[in-house]
């Protein structure tokens, strides 16, 4: 489970970084980061992905980690997509969504983290 755990704070780490990067382009600033702000969140993905399987091959909350995978599917859709979802005055909802689809991705590894470190008996 320590694996899981560093995971997760390759996730925290990530996060913060991506919040920086991620408010800066909104701003219409630091454009040349777009690229390393796509390979953290990449990198952030791949961290969930792990945890999720480190659950899965645990037999533990089989279910939210296979949500937790395709939430990372969402993730790295709707980053990719971004730019060409809709432009224009209503681009912010995207921003926005774009936002919380990551940000959501925390207490969903948190949980598996956690709850793989149960006894057995209460799983």
């Amino acid at each position: 489970m320590k694996s899981s755990k560093m995971a997760l704070m390759i996730m925290r780490a990530t996060v913060l970084i991506q919040l920086i990067t991620g408010i800066a382009l909104w701003m219409g600033r630091w454009a040349p980061v777009v690229d390393p702000h796509r390979t953290l969140g990449i990198v952030y993905v791949f961290a969930l992905w792990f945890i999720a399987g480190v659950a899965i091959a645990h037999k533990h909350n089989t279910s939210a980690a296979g949500f937790a995978i395709m939430w990372g599917v969402l993730i790295i859709t709707v980053g990719f997509a971004q730019q060409n979802l809709l432009p224009g005055e209503l681009h912010w909802v995207t921003r926005v969504a774009h936002l919380l689809v990551g940000l959501l991705a925390i207490p969903m590894a948190e949980a598996l983290v956690k709850g793989a470190g149960a006894p057995l008996s209460s799983r």
